[in-house]
């Protein structure tokens, strides 16, 4: 829940696909070097070697946490500092510039004033204390700015948000959630992730079945083609997405670049639906074949060639808009339930991706190796199995279908301008975009206070 915001605090603003793209594959790539231990020295080690070597690793990372100073895991402060850095072109940079705030208080604060400021620091009301501070360090164009941003709230978010600040307490879990799911973008992007992860998982799940089944691959070669196919082109994807995202588009820290990259985003998952699905009709006809002519195994030719550079441009365009669509899901919502919006996203992705992933291709292999037998009891069982995997194998590949209306959503959700023009009839998720970027300056670009409640 917390990796993704401390990593999108962390990140420099001119490279967030590119850490957040290396913190979405982790997943991939544990599930590749699991397969590679398990395929691997299950037979020269025993079965136990795999859980083993988790219970090493995790142990030893564990100690490296634990041995870490504890400012290397706050984020509140990176967050700060890297609002500081932004780029010129950020609202936030925007409002600071015409803010023009050059009077320092510190200078003429008599004792009486430092004394109140210390003790306030140090009293429970961080909030209150922070808007004092915010409200006399702002000139008049800035206040200016900030009434003419908050004249514009008039949302059910906006009332929500009001209503829990006037009450004297946070956000309680009903508001969060109301604000969190009512946000178009958000929905879209979470289920966009918690899609691609349900392909990566199911390809994986049914890899190792299908080659074996279906072309009698041994534990190395199914092994090693996993690796080269699904490892090998989810790096490709990592390496060069952040350098469309970051270094082309300009990164998505306004509107208009969460429009871009969101488009962007469609084009790639469009390209992958094209290879995806081809990919799916050559496992369907596969299976077909095998039922109809009763051969249990493919010769190894031009179809399979043609498969696994399928799955592989599959991955490698997938895997190269993760970091991106984390970016954007968790900036999607309000600071206030940035964390909220995180720990949904994660349990969508456990839910959808990761517990259906498997789920549901190894149920609609089930289904289709029973039909088999029932239909044509001549076929045996061998055949039965190829064909049940194979379109297992298919189904994973067309959840790409879901996928892409997802990101077709969430771009149009976004807004239908690719400038520096906002939508003249914004929807929900761009007015809490509106709003989360006006927060972030109220409380991380304003002039630097001395002391740090947050």
């Amino acid at each position: 829940v917390w990796a993704t915001v401390w990593e999108q605090a962390n990140a420099p603003k001119d490279s967030q696909a590119r850490w957040l793209g290396f913190a979405s594959i982790s997943a991939g790539t544990g599930n590749g070097a699991g397969s590679a231990v398990a395929g691997l020295c299950s037979k020269s080690y025993g079965y136990a070697f795999a859980f083993v070597v988790q219970a090493c690793i995790l142990f030893a990372l564990w100690g490296i946490m634990l041995l870490c100073p504890a400012r290397f895991f706050e984020f509140e402060a990176a967050a700060a500092a890297n609002c500081d850095d932004a780029r010129p072109s950020t609202p936030e940079r925007r409002l600071r510039s015409l803010s023009s705030i050059t009077t320092d208080h510190s200078d003429s604060e008599t004792a009486s004033q430092s004394a109140v400021r210390r003790t306030r620091s140090a009293s429970g009301d961080v909030r209150m204390f922070l808007r004092e501070e915010i409200a006399k360090s702002m000139t008049n164009s800035a206040r200016k700015r900030k009434n003419s941003i908050a004249s514009d709230w008039h949302t059910e978010v906006g009332d929500i948000i009001t209503e829990e600040e006037n009450e004297g307490g946070g956000l309680s879990i009903w508001a969060t959630l109301t604000i969190v799911l009512s946000s178009r973008l958000w929905f879209c992007t979470a289920m966009a992730i918690s899609l691609s992860c349900f392909i990566t998982s199911a390809i994986a799940y049914m890899w190792q079945n299908t080659t074996s089944s279906v072309w009698r691959f041994n534990d190395k070669e199914a092994t090693y083609s996993f690796l080269v196919t699904t490892g090998l082109g989810g790096m490709v994807g990592v390496a060069l997405g952040p350098k469309l995202f970051d270094d082309y588009l300009g990164g998505f820290s306004d509107l208009a670049g969460v429009y871009r990259c969101l488009k962007w985003c469609l084009t790639l998952i469009a390209a992958a639906v094209v290879f995806g699905t081809i990919s799916a009709l050559l496992f369907l006809d596969t299976a077909w074949h095998m039922v109809h002519y009763e051969v249990a195994r493919q010769a190894r030719g031009c179809i399979l060639g043609c498969v696994l550079a399928g799955i592989f441009c599959v991955f490698a365009l997938v895997n190269s808009m993760q970091g991106t669509l984390y970016g954007i899901n968790t900036d999607s919502t309000t600071p206030e339930t940035k964390t909220s919006a995180a720990a949904l996203t994660v349990s969508l992705q456990n839910i959808v991706g990761f517990a259906l992933g498997p789920l549901l291709p190894s149920v609609v292999a089930e289904y289709v190796g029973d039909g088999i037998q029932s239909w044509t009891p001549e076929a045996g069982a061998d055949v039965a199995r190829s064909a049940q995997f194979a379109c297992g194998m298919a189904v994973s590949l067309l959840a790409l279908w879901p996928l892409l209306l997802s990101l077709h959503l969430g771009a149009s959700g976004a807004g239908p301008t690719g400038g520096d023009e906002r939508p003249s009839s914004p929807g929900r998720s761009t007015q809490m975009l509106v709003r989360a970027e006006s927060m972030r300056f109220l409380r991380s670009d304003g002039p630097l206070l001395e002391f740090a409640p947050l």
